[in-house]
C-alpha cells in the first residue's frame, strides 16, 4: 500500500513538474534570442567605425582610367570564389561596363600554381569583358606582390591611370603601398556592397574582426618599419 502510494502522489506531481521545466526552456529561449538581438546590433556598431577608417574608395569618373587592375583573393576549394574575390570582380565588370577598359588580374591565392587566375578569366570573359582586353598576372602571393608585379605590367604596357579593385577593408593599405611604390596617377573604385558590411552571424562577424584586425596590423607595421607588409 506503501508502495502505491508513493507512486500516486509522485505522479500526480509531474504533470506541474514537467510544466515548470516547460516554462523554463521557453524562457531561456526568449533570454537568449534578446541576447542575440543585442549582440547582433552590437555587431554592427562594433565593426562600422572600424572600417570607416580603412575604407579610401571613391566614385570614378567614365573618363577616368585606361586599366582596371584587380587584386584577386584567390580560390576555395573546388574553384569556388571566396566572397573577397567574388566582390572585386564583380565591381571589374561594373567598371568595365562603364567604359570599357583593359583589365589586369593579379592572383592573391596563398599558394603557388593556383588555378585561380585563368578562372578569374572565364568568369569575366561570360561576364562580357573581351578576352583580349584581360591580362593575367599569376605569380603574386600576397598585397605586396599584386601592386608590385600588376604597376610593372601597367609601366610595360604604357598604361597612365590605374582604376584599383579592391574590397572596402582592404583599400587604405592598397593605396599606402601604392604611393610607397611611387605611383600616384590612381584611384582605387569605391565598392558599395561587400561582405565586410554583412552582419549575417557570429561567423561572419568573427571574419570580419579578423579581417580588419589583420589591416590594422598591417599598417602599423608599415609606420613602424618604413616598409609595407604583405
Amino acid at each position: 500500500m506503501r508502495l502505491h502510494k508513493s507512486i500516486g502522489v509522485g505522479s500526480g506531481k509531474c504533470p506541474r513538474s514537467w510544466a515548470l521545466v516547460a516554462e523554463f526552456i521557453r524562457m531561456k529561449r526568449v533570454f537568449y534570442a534578446i541576447v542575440g538581438i543585442v549582440i547582433a546590433l552590437g555587431m554592427a556598431a562594433c565593426t562600422q567605425p572600424w572600417l570607416e577608417s580603412l575604407e579610401a574608395g571613391e566614385s570614378v569618373p567614365a573618363d577616368y582610367g585606361d586599366v582596371i587592375l584587380v587584386l584577386g583573393g584567390g580560390l576555395r576549394p573546388k574553384l569556388n570564389f571566396g566572397y573577397s574575390t567574388a566582390e572585386r570582380l564583380k565591381l571589374a565588370v561594373a567598371l568595365y561596363r562603364q567604359t570599357p577598359r583593359s583589365v589586369i588580374v593579379s592572383d592573391g591565392s596563398l599558394y603557388r600554381g593556383s588555378p585561380a587566375v585563368p578562372v578569374m578569366k572565364n568568369w569575366l570573359t561570360h561576364q562580357g569583358i573581351a578576352p583580349e582586353h584581360i591580362i593575367l598576372e599569376g605569380r603574386s602571393q600576397n598585397t605586396m606582390e599584386n601592386l608590385t608585379h600588376g604597376l610593372e605590367l601597367v609601366n610595360s604596357l604604357g598604361f597612365r591611370q590605374v582604376i584599383a579593385c579592391t574590397s572596402p577593408y582592404h583599400q587604405a593599405r592598397v593605396k599606402m603601398i601604392m604611393r610607397h611604390l611611387g605611383y600616384n596617377d590612381f584611384r582605387i573604385a569605391r565598392m558599395h556592397t561587400s561582405e565586410i558590411r554583412l552582419n549575417s552571424g557570429v561567423r561572419q562577424w568573427l571574419r570580419n574582426l579578423r579581417l580588419l584586425a589583420r589591416e590594422y596590423l598591417a599598417i602599423l607595421r608599415f609606420r613602424l618599419s618604413g616598409s609595407p607588409s604583405p
